[in-house]
């Protein structure tokens, strides 16, 4: 049973690089081709809702996810050779560290940073000296 749980089976397969001109239809039958297609999620931008050249496909059982790992990686699709793995669960959001060591530590004063330019006022002396 301990082997069980460190497996990363899934029946959710990642497909990539799938041709921005290809159809959800024809993405479909070549993951049939394997095994009966649970649903299909074609990535599409929000702003377009044009394809962004990912999917997620899930398959009734594992084996048959693993086998259209196999067999479906490196097929060419209208041109283009698919990238398909198994789906990994979304990533959890990590809080980014921060400056401070806790919300009672102090702030370090920052020094004021130099500007580029001058500021307007009266030229600088020159440092030719006139000789008379």
């Amino acid at each position: 049973m301990a082997a069980a749980s460190s497996c990363r089976c899934s029946s959710v397969v990642f497909v990539g690089n799938i041709p921005y001109h290809a159809g959800e239809e024809e993405l479909r039958a070549a993951c049939e081709e394997i095994g009966p297609v649970v649903s299909l999620r074609v990535a599409t931008d929000e702003g377009t809702a044009r394809p962004r050249g990912f999917a997620f496909v899930e398959y009734l059982d594992d084996e048959t996810a693993l086998s259209a790992c196999r067999n479906l990686h490196g097929r060419a699709l209208r041109g283009r050779q698919l990238r398909v793995d198994l789906a990994r669960p979304p990533a959890t959001m990590t809080p980014t560290p921060t400056r401070s060591t806790g919300p009672s530590a102090p702030r370090t004063p920052r020094t004021p940073r130099r500007c580029s330019r001058r500021a307007p006022g009266p030229a600088a002396p020159s440092r030719r000296t006139w000789r008379g």
